[in-house]
């Protein structure tokens, strides 16, 4: 994802949102593909009194076997940057 933020350095107070989903479905980990979902990730970029501020939601699903059983576990998670 691209963002061009030519604006927000040009003009005081804009909001650009920011909406994607990412397929992550390849990336390996420990040998597992955890990431079967794609990755969501939502917010925006906002200048104010000079600064250009980000602020975004990334929230997915992670699943990996269990240590105990080796029955597929899923856990929902977000993280607030």
């Amino acid at each position: 994802m691209i963002l061009d933020l030519k604006r927000l350095f040009v003009t005081e107070n804009v909001s650009l949102p920011i909406s994607c989903s990412l397929g992550l479905s390849d990336i390996e980990f420990s040998g597992e593909f955890p990431l079967k979902q794609p990755v969501n990730i939502c917010g925006h970029v906002k200048s104010r009194a000079g600064l250009v501020i980000l602020e975004l939601k990334i929230s997915y699903c992670y699943t990996a076997a269990c240590d105990r059983c080796a029955k597929d576990c899923s856990e929902e998670r977000s993280f607030d940057f």
